[in-house]
């Protein structure tokens, strides 16, 4: 059992959430909230252990009507202060690629990679550590049913839910 603090999707109030380990991998069992509101029927529980409740949704991000103009320097300037090593490409809102900080830096040169990967809002944070470690990335974009780029999870972020 582990105990973690999350926001709550009812009203926003910080709320200690207990997790368990189980047979189908770990779940959301118990919130604090129920202590203070009494008529709280902790539905929301299930909706805990989703990306979406993970995902950081202020991240730097190109357009792709800028990439046509841009020079290396303004690229890895984007990338200056970001824990990120790789920035997502949209286009009207929705992904289509992403740049990556080490290619830019080797290669001098903006490419957009087109081998994204995402996960949905509404995936359970374990599939998106698996496809982590399937893809061998530091951090996968979260997108809703119609590929609009909504946020991106970081590997770190999918550590401490399952080790807190």
């Amino acid at each position: 059992m582990e105990y973690v603090q999350v926001t709550c999707p009812s009203d926003g109030s910080q709320q200690i959430l207990e997790l368990r380990e189980q047979a189908h991998g770990t779940r959301a069992t118990w919130c604090s909230r129920e202590l203070t509101v009494g008529n709280c029927d902790q539905s929301c529980l299930k909706k805990f252990n989703r990306v979406a409740f993970l995902m950081s949704t202020s991240i730097p991000k190109f357009e792709t009507s800028e990439l046509v103009e841009i020079t290396v320097e303004q690229a890895l300037h984007r990338f200056h202060g970001c824990e990120f090593e790789r920035l997502p490409v949209v286009n009207k809102g929705k992904l289509v690629g992403e740049l990556i900080f080490r290619r830019i830096l080797l290669d001098q040169t903006v490419e957009v990679s087109r081998k994204t990967v995402t996960v949905s809002l509404e995936e359970n944070w374990k599939e998106a550590a698996r496809k982590l470690v399937q893809y061998q990335r530091n951090e996968v974009f979260v997108v809703d049913g119609d590929f609009n780029l909504k946020g991106l999870v970081l590997a770190r972020k999918l550590l401490e839910v399952s080790t807190a």
